[in-house]
């Protein structure tokens, strides 16, 4: 997760969120530990809102609108980020892979990610024509596949339509 100074609230709205939350307390001349006596939390917690590495709670963002006088603003900044699209969903979907006891994958289209060759993975990256650099994205899919390679890797549960292996 990203450090305050590389948040992207034009895109992101928990990043907004997190954006917003340390511009309202430098406002009023608050230490993240002042904020955090506020909120009842520790001043970790403070830091990690501001970061955007952990999500303001709507019980908070209601303190914070109650003390600061916001007219909701953080309840309806948390509103819409929990209902927006999250950009970093694949990062958080990669972590729970790596930590999962069982995976069930349905496959329609290609091989999935943690079965995919290198040469395989190279031309779908390729042809989707959306990366800058391949051989990075190459790497990272082929670093996903360590998991089998656990003391105790996974369950699997796979389903691959008939078609996507005929085309091997």
């Amino acid at each position: 997760m990203p450090k305050a100074d590389k948040l992207d609230p034009e895109n992101n709205p928990w990043h907004w969120l997190a954006s917003d939350l340390r511009i309202w307390r430098l406002e009023r001349n608050l230490s993240q530990a002042q904020l955090a006596d506020v909120l009842r939390v520790d001043d970790f917690t403070v830091s990690n809102y501001e970061s955007g590495t952990t999500n303001l709670s709507k019980e908070k963002a209601e303190i914070l609108d109650q003390i600061w006088r916001t007219r909701g603003h953080f309840a309806r900044l948390r509103r819409y980020a929990e209902s927006a699209y999250d950009p970093n969903w694949f990062h958080a979907y990669t972590k729970y892979e790596q930590q999962a006891d069982v995976i069930s994958i349905y496959s329609a289209l290609v091989i999935h990610a943690l079965f995919q060759t290198e040469q395989y993975a190279r031309a779908l990256i390729e042809g989707a024509q959306v990366v800058e650099d391949v051989e990075a994205a190459v790497a990272i899919r082929m670093e996903r596949q360590e998991l089998w390679n656990r003391v105790d890797p996974p369950e699997l549960r796979i389903f691959v339509r008939q078609s996507v292996l005929e085309i091997l």
